[in-house]
């Protein structure tokens, strides 16, 4: 049921977010140009820069799991060794 409020609350700030900033922007880059609401605008440029902090991550994730897939083995063999030094 939080998660339903809070979802709610945020819906209801992006509307107010929408509705306040409708007014027609020009962008330019290079040769490209775009007209559209300011809000649109702003909304693409943050999932834009959402989606390269998430590309940008991803390799460290990928790294993260081929380590600890390494490290896997060496437990067991450091585990078999303390075993058989405790028995000895």
């Amino acid at each position: 049921m939080i998660y339903f409020i809070i979802s709610l609350v945020l819906v209801l700030v992006a509307v107010i977010f929408a509705l306040s900033n409708s007014e027609a922007v020009e962008v330019q880059f290079l040769f490209w140009g775009y007209e559209g609401s300011l809000a649109l605008i702003l909304l693409l440029t943050f999932l834009l820069g959402m989606l390269t902090v998430l590309l940008s991550l991803i390799p460290g994730f990928f790294k993260k799991k081929s380590v600890k897939k390494e490290e896997e083995p060496n437990k067991e063999v450091e585990v078999k060794q303390t075993i058989d030094n405790a028995s000895q």
